[in-house]
């Protein structure tokens, strides 16, 4: 019996931390800026594949306006990288606006392919095991 209620006592507190972990990662400002961010990414991809320029500048300039946000916020994943944060976040702004202001379907499929680059230079420094 006492193994069962050590190993029920073991569960019961690795459960608590589980879902502890995750309450906070859902509290995070950055986490929440960044899935805005990313459902913004999903409607532009929407449109692009899709012919359309309706949408395109207002989830462009929401992500300009989130990104430069992300400056205040020091992910835990920068660690000695926290310096890069202000110059990808501006770079990341800069391709979202030229995105914003384009006007033909080629232009606007060539800024949607620099905005991603821009997100994924990020993704790659801040989140490589994604």
């Amino acid at each position: 019996m006492k193994f069962h209620s050590r190993f029920l006592a073991l569960f019961v507190t690795a459960m608590f931390l589980v879902v502890s972990v995750s309450a906070l990662a859902a509290d995070d400002p950055l986490e929440k800026l960044m899935k805005g961010v990313g459902k913004s990414m999903k409607t532009i991809k929407a449109a692009v594949q899709g012919g359309q320029t309706a949408g395109i500048a207002e989830a462009a300039n929401f992500i300009a306006a989130e990104v430069l946000k992300s400056k205040d916020h020091d992910p835990p994943q920068a660690k000695d990288r926290k310096a890069e944060i202000p110059a990808l976040s501006d770079e990341c702004a800069a391709a979202a606006k030229a995105l914003a202001a384009a006007t033909t379907p080629d232009d606007v499929q060539a800024k949607y392919k620099a905005l991603g680059a821009s997100c994924k230079k990020c993704h790659d420094i801040f989140q490589p095991e994604e």
